[in-house]
C-alpha cells in the first residue's frame, strides 16, 4: 500500500521477467478532496464518516470485481469451473462439520468439568 502526502505526479515501474503473461492491471483508489472540502469535513463529522464508509464500500466492490475477473482468467472452461465450485463446497462442508464436532467436544468437556468441581466442593452432612 502506497500513500502520498502531497499532490504530485508519481511513476512506477512494474516488471516480471519470470512470467509468460504480458498483461498488467491494477486499480488506484483515492479520494478527490479539495482544500475547501477538507475544511468542511472537519466541521461535519457525519459527512466525514459517510465519506469513509463510501470509500470502504468502493474498495470492497473493486476487490470483488478483481476476484471475479481473476477467477474468469484462471478458470478455463465450464468443467474446470464446476470442479472448483464442487471442491470449494466440499471444503466448506468439512470446515463446518469440524467446527460443530469441536464445539460439541468443548461443551461436553465443560459440562463434565463443572459437574466434577461441584462434586468436589459439595458439603456433605454427617449425622
Amino acid at each position: 500500500m502506497v500513500s502520498q502526502e502531497s499532490e504530485a505526479t508519481y511513476t512506477g515501474c512494474f516488471t516480471n521477467y519470470d512470467s509468460s503473461q504480458t498483461a498488467l492491471t491494477f486499480s488506484v483508489l483515492g479520494s478527490t478532496l479539495g482544500a475547501d472540502e477538507d475544511s468542511d469535513m472537519k466541521k461535519d463529522p457525519v459527512q466525514a464518516e459517510l465519506m469513509g464508509l463510501n470509500n470502504g464500500l468502493r474498495a470492497i466492490r473493486d476487490e470483488h470485481a478483481f476476484l471475479l475477473e481473476r477467477e474468469q482468467v484462471h478458470v478455463k472452461g465450464i468443467i474446470s469451473w464446476l470442479f472448483l465450485r464442487l471442491v470449494a463446497k466440499k471444503t466448506n462442508r468439512r470446515i463446518i462439520m469440524w467446527f460443530l464436532i469441536q464445539s460439541l467436544l468443548i461443551g461436553a468437556v465443560c459440562y463434565f468439568q463443572i459437574r466434577s468441581l461441584k462434586r468436589v466442593f459439595e458439603v456433605r452432612r454427617v449425622v
